[in-house]
């Protein structure tokens, strides 16, 4: 078991690189440039019990090459560390797999030519960039998705996400303590529907402020579905699709405003005979707004606010569901409003 240490590489004619193996590999802080040429680093090739890390430490001198990957031992054991501290650009696609965690410093991963994928066999992904840094994982230029796994933040760090496709978030926990998240689908606004798919059902999404969009151009055919429960610190905006799809779940915000309305051509209740979706502001004075609602299986509908809440000019229909609104639910001083325009 040994480990491969390297400075940096440049490619005088898109030749490509591959490094491999059986412990660790160091990539210090020098550039790595391939031109057209693919990127392929694996850590631990022989799969043997105990963790070894693929340490990026490029700041400042990004990694850029065509299709990169970067893995950890692909048998059983899946324990390995990939911690990336340098910006990486992939011409084609970037997929980071195999590891019991990928660490991510304040970086910018960016796909331009293919998927941005940190998903299979993935334990999580885990932000370290320190207080205030922003991680920010996207794709340009070409249509391409994001798919990642579950994400953590050692010191409330946020994390923004963008895609000129989809984006997947599968079943796993998002958690940013007090750090923001910002997610957006179909950055480039094309013609066609793509979906934010968070998956995340029994795992919930947890930061401060969160902000669901879809192209904010002229198209506006996007569909945000959503099968896990979000908890916002501050505020939840949802905004910018042709529909907003919603299990049975409790979106909630807790220091500032719900709001699914902003271009949002109608919200879908989707969970089934029998269940309750429930919508609502807690601890602060902060309104609840949302755009026509339309149950597909009878599906009921909770709204709670502490201060106000507003149904502009769209219908609800929610066949044989009940519908429940609550205004003032902390009954503090001052009068507020439910209008239903």
């Amino acid at each position: 078991d040994s480990d491969v240490v390297i400075a940096g590489v440049s490619s005088s004619a898109d030749e490509s690189l591959t490094v491999s193996s059986t412990n660790g590999v160091t990539l210090p802080s020098a550039a790595v440039n391939l031109g057209a040429g693919d990127l392929d680093i694996t850590v631990d090739s022989d799969d043997d019990l105990g963790a070894v890390t693929l340490a990026i430490d490029t700041a400042g001198t990004p990694i850029t090459a065509n299709n990169i990957d970067l893995s950890g031992g692909a048998g059983a054991n899946q324990d390995d560390i990939i911690d990336i501290d340098g910006d990486i650009t992939a011409a084609g696609a970037l997929t980071i797999d195999t590891a019991a965690q990928v660490q991510l410093d304040a970086v910018t991963l960016d796909a331009q030519g293919g998927n941005l994928e940190i998903a299979t066999n993935v334990g999580g992904i885990a932000l370290d960039g320190g207080v205030g840094t922003t991680t920010t994982l996207q794709t340009t230029t070409a249509d391409s998705d994001v798919v990642i796994a579950g994400v953590s933040s050692s010191a409330d760090e946020s994390l923004t996400v963008s895609s000129t496709n989809g984006v997947t978030l599968p079943s796993a926990a998002v958690n940013l303590g007090a750090g923001d998240l910002d997610i957006t689908v179909d950055s480039d606004d094309d013609l066609g529907a793509v979906t934010l798919a968070i998956d995340t059902a029994g795992t919930p999404i947890t930061a401060n402020n969160i902000d669901l969009s879809g192209g904010a151009g002229a198209n506006q055919d996007d569909i945000i579905d959503i099968d896990g429960d979000i908890t916002a610190a501050g505020a939840l905006t949802i905004d910018t699709a042709a529909q907003v799809q919603l299990d049975a779940v409790t979106l909630e915000a807790q220091g500032g405003n719900l709001e699914i309305a902003t271009n949002v051509g109608g919200i879908a209740l989707d969970g089934g005979v029998g269940t309750t979706t429930t919508l609502q502001t807690t601890t602060a004075d902060s309104d609840v707004v949302i755009a026509g609602v339309s149950s597909t299986a009878d599906e009921s509908l909770t709204v709670s606010s502490t201060n106000g809440v507003t149904l502009p000019s769209a219908a609800v229909n929610l066949g044989a569901g009940d519908l429940d609104i609550t205004v003032d639910s902390d009954d503090d001083l001052g009068a507020v409003t439910l209008a239903i325009d």
